[in-house]
């Protein structure tokens, strides 16, 4: 059976949950690097500077979490805000830190 939208039954791992399986690869090559580190680096050495940080990012990759961009509507001029009541500006800090915090609680997942 194939997943369907909408499908209620199975609602995944809960916001902020590890990726226990993710986690453990992850350790897994640390582990492998940190036992390798001397000739990984005698490794790099002997690579262009070009290739050596291009190594360096897919490398990263494994031990460093990505994070994702937080995309975040705001004024387009300073005198809109200028513009806005007490009220209305504080609604709107409430707006961007809703937004921020909803960004964050899908990157640390």
């Amino acid at each position: 059976m194939t997943f369907k939208p909408g499908n209620k039954l199975g609602e995944g791992r809960p916001k902020g949950a590890v990726n226990r399986t993710g986690l453990k690869a992850r350790k897994a090559f640390q582990m492998l690097l940190d036992e390798n580190i001397d000739q990984v680096r005698e490794d790099l050495k002997s690579l262009s500077p070009y290739r050596r940080v291009e190594m360096l990012l897919k490398l990263a990759h494994f031990c460093i979490p990505k994070l994702q961009a937080v995309h975040l509507e705001t004024w387009t001029d300073l005198s809109e805000l200028l513009e806005m009541t007490q009220e209305e500006r504080l609604r709107e800090i409430k707006r961007i830190e809703s937004i921020l915090s909803n960004e964050n609680g899908k990157s640390e997942g």
